[in-house]
């Protein structure tokens, strides 16, 4: 759906007003990082629109009634003063009225009304109800006193790095609604929807990790809750939380030195321990698989936080069948990996039991799942269970996926195509290192490869190896045959051994021998 202009940022004059000796305030520096950011990931220059009047008596002006119908998003940047604006109230208002008539104001569960709070005002009432609950990006830190400062690159070092990364996830949130938008006509369905992912609130010593890892999900296109500020009180908190965990399929809980906020009611437990309480009870029910991060030497900061991280080492209800991550983020973000590469590509069925022989590990390069459709259909059709890597996740994840595919699999064939040499000779190798580590030591049937396009000098080269199908000038069902008779080859020869004759089994062929292994 086409707009004059990608953003609109609101926001109170007095937030921009610069300081002693600069000549430009936070609003503008703001906006010239964030424009950055949406060029680069948009790949082009985008429209921004902002009311840079220098003016004290804000006014609420028909050029801004007429800019915020043409806006795919607003941007509202809330501090005391944004709350205290009736202006800046009244264009958050005119938006969502607006947003309602040109496609909605939540597009495939992201938001067109997005909050940065440069600053925590004492209370978000005014506003209106729709954005109370959503969540913000949180562009301060606490400092001494626990007053909260802005974070901002003229800061130094440590202000510069966080502005920056909270800036990439912010950048990339506008970025996803901006495609959703320019996506709005009817497309064809996609593939099966990702899981929904529970990212726990923290105490704010692992908001850092928290914000790289929902930066990394969502460019990963998962969906995270809580989507929304939860209840203050204690009762309608834990309703709140259980009610989003129930959605999801994996939980993921950051807990340091801090001890988090206490929901108001009778009990003492903060939020970061009442998810995990609330999860844990999902989790047993095998609704739920969960990842603690707890690095190692964590120590409470008080005597309950303390108390709590003794039991995630030590107390099953604390800790329940969680995966307790004791590294740095590189390690929670391979363990988060490999929980999601499980729910969402469980062992078939098939595995629990029958046709012995019969179950094929389709191995390619991520540039290819299109390509390898046609193989997976033959080979289904045939009566195979066909195996495929995980869509994703970190190297070590895919290499974990990948290997406990070939613990389960008799066969694999191998898919050169998108992959360059490079890839395919590295994937042998492993290959290769696999066969000997299955259980039992048991070799693989047969290992061969499907060269696919685009043709290339190598590929000619290895057209004439006997384990190679040569299937460079496109996809033709009957090139399976020689893999398909080679591995049903195997599988006799297995059977007899162990004194189960197959009577199903295809007899070899001389091109079978020909071509297997």
């Amino acid at each position: 759906m086409p707009f004059d202009k990608q953003l609109f940022i609101s926001y109170a004059h007095l937030d921009n007003k610069a300081a002693q000796g600069m000549t430009e305030g936070w609003v503008s520096r703001f906006h010239v990082a964030l424009e950055d950011v949406l060029n680069t990931r948009r790949g082009g220059r985008q429209k921004i629109w902002r009311d840079d009047r220098l003016e004290g008596n804000d006014v609420f002006t028909p050029e801004i009634k007429r800019q915020l119908p043409e806006s795919a998003v607003l941007l509202a940047v809330v501090s005391p003063s944004y709350v205290q604006s009736t202006w800046c109230r009244d264009e958050a208002s005119l938006f969502c009225d607006s947003a309602q008539l040109t496609g909605g104001l939540v597009v495939d569960n992201k938001s067109r009304l997005i909050k940065v709070i440069k600053v925590p005002p004492p209370t978000l009432e005014p506003l209106p109800p729709v954005m109370r609950e959503m969540l913000g990006y949180n562009f301060y830190e606490i400092g001494e006193g626990n007053a909260p400062l802005e974070l901002d690159p003229v800061n130094g070092d440590a202000s510069r790095l966080a502005f920056t990364r909270r800036m990439g996830a912010l950048g990339w949130h506008i970025v996803e609604v901006l495609n959703k938008l320019d996506a709005l006509a009817p497309a064809p369905a996609a593939g099966p929807a990702k899981p929904l992912v529970y990212l726990a609130d923290c105490a704010p010593d692992r908001q850092a990790d928290r914000e790289a890892l929902r930066l990394e999900l969502g460019v990963r296109g998962y969906t995270l809750l809580p989507d929304r500020g939860a209840p203050a009180a204690e009762a309608d908190y834990r309703q709140f939380v259980a009610e989003m965990l129930a959605r999801c399929k994996l939980a993921i809980h950051l807990v340091g030195n801090d001890h988090g906020w206490v929901p108001r009611g009778e009990g003492k437990l903060s939020d970061v321990e009442l998810q995990n309480q609330l999860a844990v009870g999902l989790e047993q029910a095998g609704k739920l698989l969960r990842v603690v991060s707890l690095p190692e030497g964590t120590v409470g900061a008080n005597a309950a936080q303390q108390a709590f991280v003794q039991a995630l080492h030590g107390d099953a209800r604390a800790q329940g069948r969680a995966e307790l991550v004791s590294a740095g983020l590189d390690a929670l973000k391979s363990a988060i990996a490999a929980k999601l590469a499980q729910i969402e590509n469980p062992p078939p069925p098939s595995l629990a039991g029958p046709a012995p022989g019969r179950t094929v590990f389709l191995l390619c390069d991520p540039r290819d799942r299109d390509a390898q459709r046609p193989i997976y259909d033959a080979l289904t059709a045939q009566g195979y269970t066909v195996l495929r890597p995980a869509p994703g996740g970190t190297p070590e994840a895919i290499r974990d996926a990948r290997n406990a595919r070939m613990a389960q699999c008799d066969a694999v064939l191998l898919l050169y195509g998108a992959g360059g040499r490079e890839w395919y000779e590295a994937e042998l190798i492993d290959l290769g290192k696999a066969r000997s580590q299955r259980p039992g030591g048991l070799p693989i049937a047969t290992v061969q490869t499907w060269l696919g396009a685009p043709a290339t000098e190598h590929k000619q080269e290895k057209a004439w190896d006997s384990n190679v199908i040569d299937a460079t000038a496109g996809f033709d069902a009957g090139l399976l045959a020689p893999f398909v008779a080679a591995v049903e080859l195997a599988n006799q020869a297995a059977l007899q051994a162990n004194g189960s004759p197959n009577p199903a089994a295809t007899p070899a062929t001389s091109e079978a021998t020909r071509h297997g292994q």
